[in-house]
């Protein structure tokens, strides 16, 4: 139990020196917290390395750490790994990671690999699954597929369709500054 109590203070130590953007003292925190196992500790180092905060820009050590934390089974950490891929055009191991996420229901991951498909990026392009990936993360709330489906109802038919696009966006734009406001962080939003 002590143990477990003195990994919750140093991560939120370290948290606190991230958001101070004191990042040289974070890192080696990072470390520590990371090579004992945090999921947390795991992602903050990728970002790190990743972006060369605390450390120098180091893309092998980012993916490193991006794949020790997907193995944990977390969505969410499936989703940064695919993202990392994606963001450094390997689009066959982003779709990978993304699809992984993705069926587990994750938003982001769901909408990602919509885009993914819609691009031909990594997987064959298909349209009509990018729109159904699109919609079903739409449904559940995620701001940046309700835009997508809003641009598809607009794009695609009649005056009805073009309406209820048009009510759509409105609809998907309200709800970004809302949640935006509340949590920028949240997953409805992230993409």
């Amino acid at each position: 139990m002590h143990a477990s109590h003195s990994s919750a203070a140093a991560e939120e130590t370290a948290a606190q020196a991230i958001e101070e953007r004191r990042y040289d003292e974070a890192f080696p925190q990072y470390v520590s917290l990371a090579e004992s196992g945090s999921t947390t500790a795991q992602l903050r180092l990728a970002w790190m390395y990743l972006l060369g905060h605390g450390t120098a820009r180091n893309l092998a050590e980012a993916e490193r750490w991006y794949l020790k934390a997907a193995a944990s089974g977390f969505p969410y950490a499936e989703y940064l790994l695919g993202d990392f891929y994606r963001r450094t055009e390997r689009y066959d191991a982003a779709a990978t990671w993304l699809g992984t996420s993705a069926s587990t229901g994750y938003l982001p991951a769901m909408y990602a690999l919509g885009v993914l498909y819609r691009a031909g990026a990594g997987v064959p392009r298909d349209l009509q699954r990018a729109q159904s990936y699109f919609e079903q993360a739409a449904s559940r709330g995620h701001v940046f597929a309700m835009k997508e489906v809003a641009s598809e109802l607009f794009r695609s038919g009649g005056l009805r369709s073009k309406a209820a696009g048009a009510r759509l966006a409105i609809r998907a734009t309200v709800r970004l500054i809302r949640i935006a406001r509340k949590n920028p962080q949240s997953d409805l939003i992230l993409h």
